[in-house]
C-alpha cells in the first residue's frame, strides 16, 4: 500500500462558503481507497480561497516540503486546474514531484502512461490557463457594466464617512453618509484648504486628540489623511475604474515638456481621468472644497519647502526656458553680505556624468523676485480684469457639465426609487404583498430616496455659494484699493501665497522673463499692441531697466556713496585704501586705531545711513588682517603676502582637480589645472613671497605624481613604468614592492625621476612661481 497525500484548492470566498472544497475532499478519499493508498489524516491538505495562478500556497508549501522529505509516494489531486492553473506551473510541479519520486494522480485526468496521455494532460493544462483569463475578462466587463449603471457594489466598500449599504432582493447597494465620521472628513478638509496645515499635522492632531479610525484600532497616518482629500467620492462621485496595472512611465521635467518619457518598470499605473467611470453617491464636501484640495496637493508636489530654512517668493515657480529643468536657490558671500542666485539645475556638472546640458547663468534671486512681484501687482490694480475673470468663472459654474450630469443622475435614480415606492404600494393595496413584506422592503427604498434627495439638495446648496462667492466683482473696488494699500508691507511668506495662485510658471532666459498667469487678458485690438498676455514677458533691459545677472548696479551705488568717505578720509589725513565696501585704514598705535574706528562709524550711521558690519570690523595689526585676498609680514620692512585664508581655498580647488577618483588622465587634469592657475597666479602672482609660490608648485608635482602612481594600479604595471622612464632596477623594485601610500610614495627618489619636473612643463602645466611679466 502507498503512502500518499491529498490536495484541494478552491480560489475564491464564494467557492469556500459553498463548501466545495469539502466535496473535493470526500470525493479524494475515496479515490484513494480505490488506488489502494493509505492517506493519514493529517495529510489531508486543503488551501482555501488561494489563486490557482500563484506557487505561494500554504498548502502546496507543504505538500512540496512532504515530497522533498521523501515521507509520500503520490499525490491525489481532483484535476489538473486544482493543482495550478497555470500550464507552466504544473509542468514544474510534476517534474518537480517525479524527481522526487512521487506520483501525481488526478481523478479528471487519466494516468500520463502513454505519449497521448500526456498530450492529453498538457491540452487540459492550456485550458486551464484560458480559462482562467476568461474568468478575469468576464469578471473585468461584468464590474465595468454595473460600474456604468451607477451601482457602487463594485467599489469593495465604503471610504470613511460612509456605510455600505449591502444590496437587497428589493434594492441595489448605496452608500449612506455616517455623521459623526463625516464630520472629521468636513474638519480635515477645512483643516488643509482653509487653515492651511499641512498633511502631517493634521495627522498629529488626529492622534492628539484621539479620533477613532474606521476600523476604529491603530492610529492616523499621513497616507490615510493622502488618500481622503484625493478621494472624489466625498464630492459625490465616487470612481470606478482609476487605475489599471501597467509598467511605469518615469517621467521628468525636461521630458515632460518635449512629450516623452523614460520607462522603468513597476505596477499600479492611474489612468487619465476622463477614462474614470463615476457613479453618485451622497455629497459630504463641496465641489470647491475639493478642487481647492486637489489644487493644492498638485501645488505642495513642487512647493513643499522640505529642508528650504529661509523662504522665497518665487519657491518650486521657475524654470529654464533653454532646456526646461527647474531654478533652485543658491548663494555666495561678499565681504559685506550673503547674495542669493537662482540657478538651474541643468547647469551644475557634477549632477551629470556627461557634464552640464545647459549655459544659463545664475540669476539675482532679490531682482527676479522684484520684478514678478511688481508685474503681478499691476495686473491686479486693473479692475476690468478682475471683474471679466469673475463672470468667465460664475458663467462656466453655471453651465459646468459634471455637475448637471450628476444631476441628470441623481433625479433619473430618484424617479426609479419612486417608482419602485409606488408599485410596492399597489401590491399592498391589491393584497398581492402582505404587512411584513412591506415594511421589510420599504426602508431600503426609502433611504435611496432619502439620499437622492440629500444628494440634489448639496447640488443646489453649492450652486447658490458658488454664485455668491463668484459674485465678488461687486466688491472688487474695495478690494483692489485694500490690495494696493497693503502690497508693498506684504512679507514674503504672504508674496509667496499671492504668487503661488496666480502664477502657473516663470520661464528665465537669458535675457528675457516669461510669466505664465492665471489672470486672462484682454484681446489684443487690431493693428495695435495688447497691454499684456497670459504669458506676460519681461524683456532685458526694461524702462526701469532691471539689471539680473550682475551687481553692476549695486557697486555703482555703493561708489557714489562711499566716495563721499574717501573724501572724508583725505580730509582728515589718512592712509588708506579702499575696494567698494572693504576698507583698511593705517595708524600708528592701536588706541589711535580704536578712534579712528569710532569716528568712521559715526559718519557711516549718522552721516550716510549705512550699516555697518561689526563682526569684519576690528582694530588689528596688518599682519593679522587681509585685504583683497592679501595680508602683510611682519617685521622692521613688510611684505605682502597671501592670507592663509586665500592658500586654504587654492589647496582646496587644486585637490578637487585632482581628486584620484575622477577617471581623468594626466593630459587631461594638467589642462584644467592650468586654467586655473594661470588666473590664480595672474592675481597672486602680485606677492612678495616667492618661497610661498615654489612651495606651492612643489605640492601640486608631487599631488599629480600620487595621481599617476595611482593609475599605474598594481605592482609589475608600475615596476614597468619605473623601468621606461629610466629608473634602475634595484630602485623600481623597491618602490613598487612598498607597502607605503601614493602620498608617501609621491615624494620617493624613484617618482622624482620617472616624473621629473620637466615632465610636467612638457604636459602644458602652468607654474604659479614663474615671474610675472613686467
Amino acid at each position: 500500500m502507498k503512502t500518499a497525500a491529498i490536495y484541494a484548492r478552491v480560489s475564491s470566498d464564494k467557492q469556500k462558503e459553498e463548501n466545495t472544497i469539502a466535496s473535493q475532499t470526500s470525493a479524494l478519499i475515496a479515490f484513494a481507497r480505490e488506488q489502494n493508498c493509505d492517506v493519514p489524516a493529517e495529510w489531508v491538505i486543503e488551501d482555501d480561497g488561494y489563486s490557482g495562478a500563484s506557487l505561494l500556497r500554504p498548502g502546496l508549501e507543504r505538500l512540496r516540503d512532504l515530497a522533498a522529505e521523501g515521507r509520500i509516494q503520490a499525490v491525489l489531486v481532483y484535476a489538473p486546474d486544482r493543482l495550478s492553473r497555470r500550464y507552466a506551473h504544473q509542468i514544474l510541479l510534476i517534474e518537480e514531484f517525479a524527481r522526487a519520486g512521487v506520483e501525481v494522480l488526478f481523478i479528471r485526468s487519466r494516468r500520463a502512461a502513454t505519449p497521448e496521455d500526456e498530450l492529453l494532460l498538457q491540452f487540459q493544462g492550456m485550458i486551464a490557463e484560458y480559462e482562467r483569463a476568461q474568468i478575469l475578462e468576464r469578471s473585468r466587463r461584468g464590474k465595468r457594466h454595473r460600474a456604468l449603471q451607477g451601482q457602487v457594489s463594485v467599489l469593495s466598500g465604503a471610504p470613511f464617512g460612509y456605510r455600505y449599504k449591502r444590496k437587497t432582493d428589493h434594492s441595489a447597494a448605496y452608500y449612506e453618509i455616517d455623521e459623526r465620521q463625516a464630520g472629521i472628513v468636513r474638519w480635515v478638509y477645512e483643516l488643509y484648504t482653509a487653515k492651511s496645515h499641512s498633511i502631517g499635522a493634521i495627522t498629529r492632531l488626529l492622534n492628539e486628540r484621539q479620533i477613532p479610525t474606521a476600523k476604529e484600532t491603530g492610529r492616523w497616518e499621513r497616507s490615510t489623511v493622502w488618500a481622503m482629500l484625493r478621494n472624489p467620492a466625498y464630492k459625490g462621485t465616487a470612481c470606478f475604474g482609476k487605475t489599471r496595472i501597467a509598467p511605469r512611465m518615469r517621467v521628468t521635467r525636461p521630458l515632460r515638456l518635449r512629450g516623452g518619457v523614460a520607462p522603468r518598470n513597476s505596477a499600479n499605473h492611474e489612468l487619465p481621468r476622463t477614462e474614470w467611470i463615476e457613479i453618485p453617491v451622497p455629497t459630504i464636501i463641496s465641489e470647491e472644497t475639493f478642487a481647492l484640495a486637489n489644487e493644492l496637493l498638485e501645488a505642495n508636489k513642487k512647493h513643499a519647502p522640505r529642508r528650504t530654512i529661509t523662504p522665497s517668493a518665487l519657491q518650486g515657480l521657475l524654470s529654464c526656458a533653454k532646456c526646461g529643468y527647474g531654478l533652485y536657490r543658491t548663494s555666495t558671500r561678499s565681504s559685506a553680505r550673503t547674495i542669493h542666485y537662482y540657478r538651474c539645475l541643468g547647469s551644475d556638472g557634477w549632477r551629470r556624468l556627461g557634464g552640464p546640458v545647459c549655459d544659463s547663468r545664475p540669476t539675482r534671486q532679490d531682482l527676479l523676485d522684484e520684478v514678478v512681484w511688481k508685474e503681478i501687482a499691476r495686473l491686479l490694480e486693473d479692475r476690468q480684469l478682475i471683474e471679466d475673470e469673475l463672470e468667465r468663472r460664475l458663467k462656466a459654474a453655471r453651465n459646468s457639465d459634471p455637475t448637471q450630469r450628476r444631476e441628470e443622475t441623481l433625479r433619473r435614480d430618484l424617479a426609479r426609487s419612486r417608482k419602485s415606492i409606488e408599485r410596492l404600494l399597489t401590491a399592498y393595496q391589491e393584497s398581492l404583498l402582505s404587512l411584513e413584506e412591506l415594511r421589510s422592503r420599504m426602508p431600503d427604498l426609502r433611504s435611496r430616496e432619502q439620499a437622492c434627495l440629500s444628494a440634489l439638495q448639496a447640488i443646489e446648496d453649492q450652486s447658490q455659494e458658488q454664485e455668491v462667492c463668484l459674485r465678488l466683482a461687486e466688491s472688487v473696488t474695495s478690494f483692489l484699493e485694500r490690495l494696493r494699500s497693503s502690497v508693498g508691507a506684504l512679507d514674503i511668506i504672504e508674496r509667496q501665497r499671492v504668487l503661488r495662485l496666480l502664477v502657473k510658471e516663470v520661464l528665465v532666459g537669458d535675457d528675457k522673463i516669461v510669466i505664465r498667469h492665471s489672470i486672462p487678458l484682454p484681446p489684443t485690438p487690431p493693428g495695435g499692441k495688447a497691454p499684456g498676455a497670459a504669458n506676460s514677458s519681461v524683456t532685458a533691459p526694461p524702462p526701469q531697466s532691471y539689471l539680473l545677472r550682475s551687481g553692476n548696479q549695486l557697486a555703482a551705488v555703493v561708489e557714489l556713496m562711499l566716495d563721499v568717505l574717501d573724501k572724508e578720509l583725505e580730509k582728515r589725513g589718512h592712509r588708506f585704501v579702499r575696494y567698494a565696501d572693504d576698507c583698511n585704514i593705517y595708524v600708528r598705535s592701536q588706541r589711535a586705531g580704536e578712534r579712528v574706528l569710532a569716528g568712521v562709524e559715526r559718519f557711516l550711521e549718522k552721516r550716510l545711513k549705512l550699516k555697518i558690519n561689526k563682526a569684519k570690523s576690528a582694530v588689528a595689526k596688518p599682519s593679522v588682517r587681509k585685504f583683497l585676498g592679501f595680508s602683510f609680514t611682519g617685521g622692521q620692512e613688510p611684505r605682502r603676502r597671501i592670507a592663509p585664508q586665500a592658500l586654504a581655498r587654492f589647496k582646496a580647488k587644486v585637490r578637487e582637480l585632482t581628486r584620484r577618483t575622477r577617471g581623468r588622465c594626466l593630459v587631461q587634469i594638467a589642462k584644467e589645472l592650468s586654467t586655473y592657475l594661470i588666473g590664480w597666479h595672474g592675481y597672486f602672482g602680485f606677492c612678495q613671497t616667492p618661497s610661498v609660490l615654489r612651495v606651492l608648485d612643489q605640492w601640486i608635482r608631487r599631488r599629480l605624481r600620487a595621481v599617476a602612481w595611482k593609475q599605474w594600479k598594481y605592482g609589475p604595471a608600475r615596476f614597468a613604468e619605473l623601468r621606461r622612464r629610466g629608473v634602475g632596477r634595484d630602485l623600481a623594485a623597491q618602490t613598487a614592492g612598498s607597502p607605503r601610500g601614493p602620498w608617501r610614495l609621491a615624494n620617493s627618489p624613484a617618482l622624482t625621476i620617472a616624473l621629473p619636473n620637466g615632465f610636467f612643463a612638457s604636459l602644458g602645466l602652468a607654474s604659479v612661481a614663474a615671474r610675472r611679466p613686467a
